[in-house]
């Protein structure tokens, strides 16, 4: 960051913060989606082992979309668009789940818990996608001269955080 401008500079140092905020936001995202609470959550609709096999399997399944990020990513001409609506997309399934076990009659638990697999599956395969996007964009924007210590700062933060929110 020593070769650009004062003002340069500072957006660049604006913008890197706001990428550490956002990844930060995503882990607290990712401890309260993985928490012991959705596992009660899923209890409460009837899950099974069987049930949580799938929890736990479908997002591994779905690495393999990661793939179909990288055709993506080099197919695209802005990242951005599509690396947003893939995160947005799989937040909100979430909260589709809850929505459906709120308006639905105690007697429709089993159809919710069916419906929360396939949504769990669509949240890994939208995260999975959006990987390469994001990665791919952040090279672009990151000079590279600071890449390395700034990913070392970010992910020190991100852990931060993700400590706290599981604390």
């Amino acid at each position: 960051m020593e070769h650009l401008t004062p003002e340069a500079n500072s957006v660049l140092r604006r913008s890197l913060v706001r990428v550490t905020v956002g990844g930060s936001l995503a882990m607290v995202y990712m401890a309260c989606v993985g928490s012991p609470a959705t596992t009660e959550f899923f209890r409460f609709l009837g899950a099974t082992e069987t049930h949580f096999g799938l929890f736990s399997g479908l997002p591994m399944l779905m690495l393999s979309l990661q793939f179909v990020g990288a055709v993506l990513t080099n197919r695209l001409r802005a990242r951005k668009p599509a690396f947003m609506f893939c995160m947005i997309a799989s937040r909100l399934t979430y909260v589709l789940m809850v929505l459906a076990a709120l308006w639905a009659p105690p007697s429709s638990r089993r159809a919710v818990l069916l419906l929360s697999i396939g949504l769990v599956g669509l949240n890994a395969a939208l995260l999975n996608i959006g990987s390469p996007l994001w990665f791919s964009w952040m090279a672009d924007l990151i000079p590279h001269r600071v890449l390395n210590r700034y990913w070392g700062v970010r992910q020190r933060w991100m852990h931060v955080v993700w400590t706290v929110t599981h604390l």
